[in-house]
């Protein structure tokens, strides 16, 4: 997913809270949307991004210029001039996680002090079991940085034991997407009974069945009621800098 699409689809969100209501709201297939995002707006149907936009309140001249790499067309004027007027274009909501953005990196810069690496804030909005279950919400947001750009992303959390590794190690920060298509055998995040896990998760009919990469953990089979819930797909993992 591309810087367009990544801007189309934190605007949904921010908007409409996720991508499905969103493509309700503006008459277009949620399959086409999610199209769009994945493939790109230049493979897409030009009436259908401009739908998009229209109903997204972006410009579509802030669309082009964020397609070609620029955030204006007038290259000659400050990146803080370039900023104010893409934010003069966003509702209330998207200014307000831009500004957060924003802050989130100032501090980093503060706590690095003359340091001259960059590093990608990523905020922990909960623990993840990477063992034998954790409890969701038992600590409070806290933002560790990456030394990499890291994949587009929806929620971070915090791993918890040993059960992923040399995959997934203790404390590494793990990165999900909401909106996923499930695959056997794939990482998710799975919510059962109040507990989370990072696992390999397999679908076996009435249950699920989540695996370990430590050969020393047994699978764990999970009956599907209304206490299993799969949070989101594992989309990439870091261990946080030490800033």
């Amino acid at each position: 997913m591309g810087r367009t699409e990544l801007l189309l689809k934190n605007a949904m969100e921010a908007q409409y809270g996720n991508v499905k209501a969103f493509s309700e709201a503006v008459g277009i297939p949620y399959s086409t949307v999610r199209s769009i995002l994945e493939r790109g707006v230049r493979k897409a149907n030009v009436g259908n991004v401009l739908a998009i936009c229209e109903k997204l309140g972006i410009p579509a001249a802030v669309l082009e210029s964020v397609e070609n790499k620029r955030m204006i067309i007038d290259e000659d004027r400050t990146y803080v001039d370039n900023t104010t007027d893409i934010m003069k274009s966003l509702n209330t909501d998207s200014k307000r996680r831009v500004f957060e953005y924003a802050m989130r990196i100032k501090e980093g810069q503060e706590v690095r002090g003359a340091s001259s690496i960059s590093y990608i804030p990523v905020t922990i909005i909960n623990k993840v079991s990477a063992g034998t279950g954790y409890m969701y919400g038992e600590n409070g947001d806290e933002v560790v940085y990456a030394k990499e750009p890291v994949k587009p992303y929806d929620f971070a959390v915090s791993a918890k034991g040993d059960s992923m590794e040399p995959l997934i190690n203790n404390g590494d920060a793990v990165l999900c997407r909401k909106d996923f298509d499930f695959s056997n055998g794939c990482l998710h995040i799975v919510d059962y009974d109040g507990e989370s896990y990072v696992k390999r998760v397999y679908d076996i009919g009435h249950q699920l069945r989540l695996v370990s990469e430590n050969n020393s953990y047994e699978d764990i089979f999970l009956d599907k009621d209304e206490r299993l819930r799969i949070v989101g797909a594992v989309v990439d993992w870091f261990t946080p800098a030490v800033v």
